[in-house]
């Protein structure tokens, strides 16, 4: 807090513009003083099963610094999920979660600080990417999810011949599709874990494999080899 802020004119201006209406302020800082509870999370929104690791971000002016740490992770309202400095929780209950953090110093002093809905467990959002994996006719094309809060629980479902119907169900992350011609086929896939799902269609393009190999001659230009 500053203190008595410009209490006396300490030097004037006395040439160019501002001569005689300026003047140069001594502020004197003095830092609080206390013990004040804090921290920070790597991530706040996740899926379920994710770690988050937290990190203490407490003040204090105790000579002695900060002797404890308290922490109520799992936001049931009861103190003791950890004693560390800076710890590490997994979550897997959907939705939101406060976090509450308890420090002692070492003359005694204590302060909380709770952070209300601070941790989100939420439904995966679907992504993947594709790759085609050679030039030649059938092409294995792989098929790799990106889904973000997924969490590693997540199972994933794929309808690789656009009926409609998933032929995967509660497989894994990565397939192969294979392309019976350079073209574009529709392919969806379902990421699911235990707050929700989400559903995504991509246009997968086996032509990308031709491109790279035949260049110009091929598929890139909309010459299709069937």
């Amino acid at each position: 807090s500053a203190l008595n802020p410009c209490p006396q004119w300490i030097a004037a201006a006395t040439s160019g513009p501002f001569a005689n209406d300026s003047i140069a302020c001594e502020i004197v800082y003095n830092p609080a003083a206390g013990t004040f509870a804090n921290f920070s999370a790597d991530q706040t929104t996740i899926g379920e099963g994710m770690t988050v690791n937290f990190t203490d971000a407490t003040f204090t002016s105790d000579p002695g610094g900060i002797v404890l740490w308290d922490w109520d992770l799992d936001g049931d309202g009861t103190f003791g999920d950890s004693t560390l400095q800076n710890p590490s929780w997994t979550y897997t209950a959907c939705g939101p979660t406060d976090v509450s953090l308890t420090v002692a110093d070492a003359s005694g002093g204590m302060s909380t600080i709770t952070q209300t809905a601070l941790i989100n467990v939420v439904a995966p959002t679907a992504n993947f990417t594709f790759t085609p994996l050679s030039a030649t006719i059938p092409i294995p094309v792989q098929l790799d999810s990106t889904s973000t809060n997924a969490g590693p629980n997540a199972t994933y479902d794929w309808d690789l011949d656009n009926d409609g119907t998933f032929e995967i169900i509660n497989g894994g992350p990565q397939q192969v599709f294979v392309a019976n011609s350079a073209g574009l086929f529709p392919v969806t896939m379902r990421a699911n874990n235990a707050c929700g799902s989400d559903m995504i269609t991509l246009q997968v393009d086996s032509r990308q494999g031709l491109c790279t190999t035949f260049a110009d001659n091929n598929g890139c230009n909309g010459n299709f080899f069937d």
